[in-house]
């Protein structure tokens, strides 16, 4: 073999070695990432899933607040302020102070409805009734 044979044979095998190289370098080899995507997109679901559990369980606990705070308002303050006994009194003598479920005399004033706010409850949602009535209404099976 003459050298320039061997010289072209050389270069020929170079110039197909930088090729395949640099074509790998062009073309990276694809991972799998529809695996990847998966992967992430559970725990993105997870993480949404306990995002959501937790803001129901705070949204739970601050509606319970509130009804307490609520409900102490309306026994500690509203029943012993005189816009309440003034209310009371129109009621009871409304309904001539008799129960208007069993016609006993009536000692307390029992709302069939509740205001959003409180104390703002017109007379007509209100009744006279007796204890026995009363517990019977709230105590109910």
């Amino acid at each position: 073999m003459s050298v320039a044979t061997i010289q072209s044979g050389t270069s020929r095998r170079l110039r197909h070695n930088t090729r395949h190289h640099s074509i790998h370098h062009i073309i990276k080899p694809t991972k799998n990432k529809n695996r990847t995507d998966t992967n992430n997109t559970g725990f993105l679901i997870l993480a949404l899933l306990l995002v959501a559990a937790i803001i129901k369980s705070i949204d739970r606990w601050l509606f319970k607040q509130k009804r307490i705070r609520r409900r102490d308002y309306y026994r500690n303050v509203y029943l012993r302020s005189e816009a309440w006994r003034r209310k009371r009194y129109v009621v009871l003598k409304r309904d001539d102070w008799r129960c208007v479920y069993c016609g006993a005399p009536a000692a307390e004033v029992h709302h069939n409805r509740y205001a959003r706010n409180i104390g703002n409850e017109p007379i007509k949602w209100l009744v006279s009734v007796c204890k026995t009535c009363h517990e019977a209404i709230h105590y109910q099976p």
